[in-house]
């Protein structure tokens, strides 16, 4: 941004808010993915989703505070340079063992599921 002939400099809006959205949106899909590995039951899952929000403080703070600063994500990745990008992609790739054995674990249930339908209609 300039100001007449003299170069304003922009501060960098960094990335703080951004880094609560993205460990949110983690620890959600991992927490869903683990309520989910019997299949959706509307009752069952909706008391898991209430006790987790009413009991695991960390938890309920994470996204609290994604909640508060999401509005700011936009303006921070429009800014983003090549450090934050870095920086971005190493929380996302902390988290990629813990999804995939989330996905791992509902995928297996899926199977035993389907299995004991299976005997169920042969039984």
């Amino acid at each position: 941004m300039t100001n007449g002939d003299t170069a304003v400099p922009v501060p960098k809006l960094g990335i703080d808010e951004t880094k609560e959205v993205l460990v949110a949106v983690n620890q959600i899909a991992i927490f869903l993915l683990l309520i989910l590995l019997d299949g959706l039951q509307v009752f069952k899952d909706v008391r898991a989703i209430i006790a987790k929000l009413k009991d695991d403080d960390d938890f309920r703070i994470v996204l609290q505070n994604a909640v508060d600063n999401i509005k700011a994500v936009p303006a921070e990745v429009r800014d983003l340079d090549a450090g934050e990008i870095i920086q971005l992609s190493g929380i996302q790739l902390e988290y990629l063992p813990k999804i995939l054995a989330a996905v791992k674990r509902a995928s297996a249930a899926k199977k035993v599921l389907e299995q004991e339908a299976v005997e169920e209609s042969h039984g």
